[in-house]
């Protein structure tokens, strides 16, 4: 697995780190050795670049998610810009099925510039799907002989 990561101070309390690769359990670590740093240093606000990430499984998400949780009890935040939709989807996956969800969500944004200016800004986690301008309608594949009734389906006897 892969992972590069590129941190930017942009302001006194402001990052952009750009995250290149394949977000995983074997390079979670990389991610904590480039931000826990940064809060030391005084950032309240981190905005992940997300545009880059290929892959990132419930472990990658779930450091991304810790680390929002402890920057929004010390009064910061952190939030994803230009995510693909992948991410979008076990976003979306994560709310529907965890407990463990924060009570305060992670913000996303369709771009860096517009994370940045978040004040004025309505996250597009925030706006319904059909304001969204970065995810299609979807429509879930029905795949014939799985339905009730089918020789493959589930039956009541």
């Amino acid at each position: 697995m892969n992972l590069s990561i590129h941190p930017t101070v942009v302001h006194k309390d402001s990052a952009v780190i750009v995250v290149d690769g394949e977000l995983d359990i074997s390079t979670v670590a990389l991610l904590d050795t480039v931000v826990f740093p940064l809060l030391g240093r005084g950032i309240h606000h981190l905005v992940v670049d997300a545009r880059l990430l290929r892959f990132c499984d419930v472990c990658g998400f779930r450091a991304l998610t810790t680390m929002h949780t402890t920057m929004a009890a010390t009064g910061g935040d952190l939030a994803i810009a230009e995510p693909t939709p992948a991410l979008l989807r076990l976003m979306q996956l994560i709310s529907l099925t965890s407990s463990s969800v924060p009570s305060t969500p992670i913000k996303v944004y369709a771009t860096v510039s517009h994370a940045l200016r978040h004040e004025n800004d309505r996250p597009i986690s925030l706006l319904t799907r059909a304001e969204r301008p970065d995810v299609p309608p979807r429509r879930l594949p029905v795949k014939a002989g799985c339905g009730p009734g089918s020789p493959n389906g589930h039956r009541r006897h």
